[in-house]
This record gives structure tokens, C-alpha cells and sequence, in this order.
């Protein structure tokens, strides 16, 4: 059995207005970023997040403008924030479906994605500490920088995966409802 999320203990109501009022955060916040950082650093610094050796870091690093350091450094301390608000917004919606489901499984799967989203705000702060390292010193840094890039990803991926489902359950239920 997988063991409650701490937002189990949340009202479905307090879990709804917490997860919305989250959610908009993260639509701020994702304005805020566009809004200070320029398509050309956003693309220096993706770059940056897919580089997967010491060599390749300082290839793109050597590219840099000051400008492009100062943005990666802003992103760097705003992805702190913006991660705890991100994933505590999904961990709450995947509570609030695992409830909407009715099942057991529903719930359990639901506390499991919570977790996992606790636990990728765990390894994408230390993925932010890898980068800042990385671009003073390039080894070995981007090697585990990347490692939890991977697992962010993939998580990312599977608590949007769950709200897609639950979504698409809720649809089927109220589409149910409405044909009787």
C-alpha cells in the first residue's frame, strides 16, 4: 500500500481551491520568465539543459554573452520558486483525481503521483545547484545535472499524464450522467 500524501488530509474543496489558485501561479510565474528572459538566452539555456558532457558545456558556454549568464542565473533562482509552485499545483490536482475517481486505485495512484512530484522538486533544486556548479566548473557536474533533468521529465510527464486521465474520466463519467 502506498502510503497517504500529505494533501490526502486536505478537503476536496480546500484541495480544489488550492490546486486553482497554484495552477494561476504557474501561469504568473510563466509569464513573468517570458517576459525577462529573450528568445535567444531561453535557447542558449536549453541548450545548456540538454548538454551531456563537461566538453560540450564549455563549447556553449564559450557562446555566452553576460546577458545570457545574468538570464541563466535569474532562471536559476526563479525555477526554485516556480518548482515548488508547479509541482505542489500538479501534486494537488492528482489528489483531487485520484479522489474524483472513486476507487482505491484511484487514490493510491493519485498519492503516488503527489510523491513522485515531491520528490522531482527535490531533484530539480539539486539539478539548479548542479547547473550553477556547471557553469563555473564543467566536470562532472552537467553528467548530473542531466540525470535529473531525466527523472524531472519523465515525472512532469506522468503527473500531466494522470490530470489528462482523470480529465478524461470526469468527462466520461458527466458524458454517462447526462445521457441517462
Amino acid at each position: 500500500m502506498i502510503p497517504r500524501h500529505p494533501f490526502d488530509r486536505l478537503s476536496t474543496r480546500a484541495t480544489v481551491i488550492a490546486a486553482t489558485l497554484l495552477g494561476v501561479s504557474v501561469v504568473l510565474l510563466t509569464l513573468i520568465i517570458l517576459a525577462f528572459v529573450s528568445a535567444s538566452d531561453q535557447a542558449h539555456i536549453a541548450a545548456l539543459v540538454g548538454a551531456s558532457s563537461a566538453d560540450a558545456v564549455a563549447a556553449l558556454l564559450a557562446d555566452w554573452t553576460p546577458r545570457t549568464l545574468e538570464s541563466f542565473s535569474f532562471l536559476v533562482g526563479f525555477d526554485y520558486l516556480y518548482d515548488i509552485v508547479h509541482n505542489n499545483a500538479v501534486a494537488l490536482f492528482v489528489i483531487w483525481g485520484g479522489r474524483r475517481v472513486g476507487t482505491e486505485l484511484g487514490r493510491s495512484l493519485g498519492s503516488l503521483t503527489a510523491w513522485t512530484m515531491w520528490l522531482d522538486t527535490a531533484l530539480n533544486l539539486f539539478e539548479n545547484v548542479a547547473f550553477l556548479y556547471a557553469i563555473r566548473s564543467p566536470n562532472p557536474w552537467p553528467l548530473l545535472a542531466v540525470a535529473s533533468t531525466v527523472f524531472t521529465f519523465r515525472s512532469l510527464t506522468l503527473g500531466v499524464g494522470v490530470v489528462v486521465g482523470v480529465a478524461l474520466h470526469g468527462w466520461a463519467t458527466w458524458n454517462n450522467r447526462r445521457a441517462k
